[in-house]
C-alpha cells in the first residue's frame, strides 16, 4: 500500500502493515512505495504476532477480550466467525491496486 499517495490513508490501521481497521503499524515499520517489505507472522496458540520490518506492528491473543473489543468496533464486527478459523487459507490483500509478493513461505509450528 502506498502510504503517502492511496486515497484509504486517513485511518491509521488501513495503512500498510496495519491489522486491517483493527491495529495500525507504528510508521518507523514503513518503507516508501516501490520498496520491498519485509513481513513476518507467528501464530501460535491464538497468539497472533506480526513485525513489518523488523518491527513489532502486533501481538494479541485472538479471542481475548481486547481482540474482540476491537473486532466489534471494525468493519469486521459483523462477519460471522471472523478469525476463528484454526487451519484454512491465507489470503493477500490488495486495494485494486497493482501489488506484488515474493518469497512467500509457510512453516508449521
Amino acid at each position: 500500500m502506498d502510504n503517502e499517495e492511496h486515497p484509504d490513508t486517513e485511518i491509521d490501521s488501513h495503512l500498510a502493515g496495519s491489522i486491517y481497521d483493527l491495529f495500525a503499524a507504528p510508521v518507523a515499520a514503513h518503507k516508501p512505495a516501490n520498496s520491498w517489505n519485509h513481513v513476518r507472522i507467528k501464530m501460535q496458540d491464538n497468539h497472533l504476532q506480526v513485525w513489518q520490518n523488523g518491527i513489532s506492528t502486533t501481538s494479541i491473543v485472538i479471542g481475548s477480550t481486547t481482540w474482540n473489543t476491537l473486532v466489534k468496533g471494525s468493519k469486521f464486527a459483523t462477519w460471522k466467525n471472523f478469525a476463528t478459523a484454526e487451519q484454512g487459507h491465507i489470503g493477500l490483500q490488495d486495494h485494486g491496486d497493482k501489488v506484488w509478493f515474493k518469497n512467500i513461505k509457510i512453516k508449521e509450528l
